[in-house]
């Protein structure tokens, strides 16, 4: 075999050489194009399951989210390990595949699992949600804000709504994760006493809040050749718009939020907290695609922070 080729090889020299350089040619062109990737992929294709039921203790957690979940997953096709981490409030569930196993296939199956149990966990529970596709060593950058200008609360809301948005876009970026920092809300401070002197309760209030908090639709009114789209429009923007929501009425006079409670807007409770060289600040962390090129995604963050900059306050 080999006689042959070289045979035909020495009898078609200039053929030869063509197909030499041809072959050259494309392995400079895959050469050029072949993603470089300085973490390597050590892991197994991993699905998280992430599951929130707010102010629930680690035990219930534990007890009441975690196993049904672990349950329900365990016998499914491909899956070689599950592991679970349950905290005040959060669940997170892992299942580790096969290592051939494609890692899409893999979230399709949990997909399927997690349809049986959702319905029967704990009132207050969030949809389980699958975490990003990305490995442990997925996390490729990393960086703070901070600002002797610009308030903690102001700055984890422009990471939050600006920074964190216009990464999500950047080609090969998988999940950005924000510490720090405090998350604005809207407060209602509820005055016990005036809550007694009133008859209301804590749930009157509280429902009386959500049912404010949404737009309404009215059908269409035609008039001609014109169709008017009709809406009513309640959704809260202020603190005002809160504090002049009706809770219950005595006699036909109203009774105001304002009239039980204090409303403002402040930090939201957190569980730790971020800083640089000693000073509070909001920290950002960047997770690439599953099996993305990591040379070229860190330079398009970098991209993106350097345009990001003139569109952030001052200082």
């Amino acid at each position: 075999m080999i006689d042959a080729i070289t045979r035909a090889s020495l009898n078609n020299r200039l053929l030869s050489i063509f197909i030499v350089i041809v072959i050259c040619v494309l392995a400079v062109i895959a050469w050029g194009n072949m993603p470089v990737d300085i973490y390597p992929d050590l892991n197994a294709p991993l699905v998280n399951i992430v599951t929130e039921n707010p102010g629930m203790s680690a035990e219930d957690v534990e007890r009441l989210i975690t196993f049904p979940l672990e349950s329900t997953l365990n016998g499914s096709p491909g899956i070689t390990r599950i592991r679970s981490e349950s905290a005040t409030g959060t669940s997170v569930v892992t299942a580790e595949f096969d290592w051939n196993t494609d890692v899409y296939l893999a979230r399709q199956i949990i997909s399927g699992k997690l349809e049986l149990v959702s319905g029967q966990l704990p009132a207050g529970s969030t949809t389980p949600m699958l975490g990003p596709i990305s490995s442990r060593m997925g996390e490729i950058f990393e960086f703070v804000m901070i600002s002797d200008t610009v308030d903690l609360m102001t700055l984890r809301g422009l990471a939050d709504w600006v920074v964190r948005y216009r990464l999500l876009g950047t080609p090969g970026v998988s999940y950005v994760v924000n510490l720090g920092g405090f998350v604005r809300e809207y407060q209602v401070r509820l005055n016990p006493d005036a809550l007694r002197s009133y008859g209301v309760t804590i749930a009157d209030v509280s429902e009386a809040i959500a049912a404010s908090n949404r737009n309404s639709t009215g059908g269409i009114l035609t008039q001609g050749k014109q169709e008017q789209l009709i809406r009513g429009l309640g959704q809260i923007n202020s603190v005002d718009d809160i504090a002049d929501i009706v809770v219950d009425n005595r006699n036909g006079v109203p009774i105001y939020v304002r009239n039980i409670a204090d409303v403002r807007i402040g930090p939201m409770f957190r569980r730790g907290t971020a800083g640089h060289n000693g000073k509070a600040a909001v920290k950002v962390m960047v997770e690439k695609q599953f099996r993305g090129d990591t040379i070229a995604t860190i330079e398009s963050i970098r991209q993106t922070l350097a345009e990001l900059q003139s569109d952030l306050p001052e200082g």
